[in-house]
Formats: structure tokens, sequence, C-alpha cells
């Protein structure tokens, strides 16, 4: 295939149309779109017009948050859920470094965020929500670092979502003598046909804990919810 811009258009036309279904189930899943959706977002916490280097530093640290928040929100709905943890993990490094800042509490701006958890452990900050900061740090291990493949490899698949092919009007895969589907999973278990989200339920506790932390500082609301007590 050559790289003809009118034929790979229609390549991904129809790659998106074969995953159009599932995608609007997990747009619903964050909330769906619209006015006051969380999915559709804005911003996550208030813009400041900046004057100092103080106040250009909080100002780039809020617009990171933002931007991994809705980045995030983009590789759950493109089914990319590893990806997703990570960033919703670099969302709390960039929160803690905001919040340092606006303390005027100096920090080694080169420290990871285990780092800084300890750092903010020490100096008790951010107490109320350390336990699930502490969370999504594990999760990032577990997802940067492979740790279920190298260290566990009879627990890789406990982060997955199995989701009947029978829940979809029009699955992402199609069922014949073969099965077929473009940047498709599937597996089959007692003669059912599943697809399979990989590091789904990692992405949904991630959000549980970023969710938590970021209603806890800023009383922030949700039009959604994963329950991981």
């Amino acid at each position: 295939m050559d790289n003809n811009i009118e034929e790979i258009k229609e390549r991904i036309k129809r790659i998106n149309e074969i995953h159009l279904e599932e995608e609007a189930f997990l747009v619903r899943e964050l909330g769906g779109f619209g006015t006051g959706s969380d999915f559709e977002l804005g911003r996550l916490l208030p813009n400041i017009e900046a004057e100092t280097e103080k106040e250009y530093k909080e100002m780039n640290l809020d617009f990171t948050v933002n931007i991994l928040w809705e980045d995030a929100g983009i590789c759950y709905i493109n089914r990319r859920f590893r990806a997703c943890t990570i960033l919703l993990a670099c969302l709390i490094e960039a929160l803690i470094c905001l919040e340092l800042t606006k303390r005027e509490i100096s920090y080694n701006t080169k420290m990871t965020l285990g780092q800084l958890i300890n750092y903010c452990k020490g100096k008790k900050i951010l107490t109320s929500v350390i336990e699930d900061i502490e969370e999504i740090n594990k999760l990032r291990i577990e997802a940067v670092h492979l740790k279920s493949e190298k260290e566990k490899p009879e627990e890789v698949g406990k982060w997955d979502e199995l989701v009947p092919v029978g829940k979809f009007k029009h699955p992402p895969v199609k069922i014949g003598s073969m099965l077929s589907g473009n940047d498709a999973t599937v597996c089959i278990q007692s003669g059912k046909c599943y697809v399979v989200y990989k590091y789904k339920k990692m992405a949904m506790k991630a959000y549980y804990h970023t969710q938590n932390i970021l209603a806890t500082l800023y009383g922030l609301k949700f039009n959604f919810h994963f329950n991981f007590l």
C-alpha cells in the first residue's frame, strides 16, 4: 500500500466504523459528551493570570494537569488503558508540584513521583490524599515496569476486562469460521467469545483514586465514578 492520503483516510474511516459502538460505550463510561460532561472536561482547575515567575510556574503546571486529564480520557476511549493509567500518574505528579509551588514549599524538580510522595509524607503535606497518591504510584509502577509480566506471569490478565461480544449490536470483531477484526483482542471461554480490554481495570482504578484526590483538594464533582472500595 502506498502512502496515498485518500486511501489512508478511507482505511481510518473503516477502522473507526468498526469500533464506533464500543467507543460510544467507553465515552458513556467517562460521563458522555455535552455541557457539564466530565469527558468534555474544559478545565479541571481555575486558570490564573501570570506576572511573577511563581505564577507562570503555577499556570503551566495547571495547564499540564488539564492536558493530561484530557489525554488520559482520549486513551481510555481508544482502548489504550495502560497509557491512560500512566497519564493519570503523570497528572498526579504535576498536581503535587503545583500544590508545592502554590504553598511556596521548595522541592527538587528532578524528583520522581515516588520521591515526591516521600517528600510530602516527611513534610506532612497533602496528608488527606496521600494514600490515594500512593495507590496511583503503585499502578504506575505496574504499568511502566511490567511488574506482572516480569515478576508474576501467573497474574497477567488480572487487570483485563472481558466483555461478551453479544453485548454489541455491531461488535468490533466478526465471528465466523475465523475471528477477524481491526485492533481487537478476543478470547473464547466455555464456548463464548469475549472482547478483551487489556489493563482496563487498572485504568478504572487509577480514575477512582485520581477523582478522590481532585474531589478532596478542589471539591470537584464528576459525572462518572468507578467503584474500587
